[in-house]
C-alpha cells in the first residue's frame, strides 16, 4: 500500500484581525460563550472587540485585587501607632471590673 500524501488546509486561520480562530468542537467552529453574549447584547461587534473588552475586565479585576491586598495587609500596619495609656483609658468600657481595667491600662506605656 503506497503512503498517503499529507494534505494541508488552505485556510491557515489568518483573518484581517490576526490569527485568532474560534475553537472547534467536533469539527464545527464554536464562538466562546462570553463573546457570543457580548455580541448578543450589542456591546461588541466582533470577536476581536469582545476580546479587548475581556482583557480590559481582567485588568480591572487585577487592579482591584491588588488594591484589596495592599489595603488589607500593608496600609494598617504602617500607619497605626500603639495606644497610649490615656487612649486606652478612653477605649476600655467603664462597666469592666476595676481590677481587670487597671491591669489592662497598666500594660500600656505612658
Amino acid at each position: 500500500m503506497p503512503p498517503q500524501p499529507v494534505q494541508f488546509d488552505e485556510d491557515s486561520g489568518q483573518s484581517r484581525y490576526g490569527s485568532y480562530k474560534s475553537k472547534q468542537i467536533l469539527g464545527a467552529p464554536v464562538t466562546p460563550g462570553v463573546v457570543a453574549w457580548l455580541a448578543r447584547k450589542g456591546i461588541a461587534k466582533d470577536e476581536k472587540t469582545a476580546g479587548h473588552y475581556l482583557v480590559g475586565v481582567a485588568l480591572i479585576c487585577i487592579v482591584i485585587s491588588g488594591w484589596l491586598v495592599y489595603s488589607s495587609f500593608f496600609k494598617g500596619s504602617f500607619s497605626d501607632r500603639p495606644l497610649t495609656r490615656e487612649q486606652a483609658e478612653k477605649k476600655i468600657p467603664k462597666s469592666m471590673s476595676t481590677e481587670l481595667r487597671n491591669k489592662i491600662i497598666s500594660s500600656f506605656e505612658k
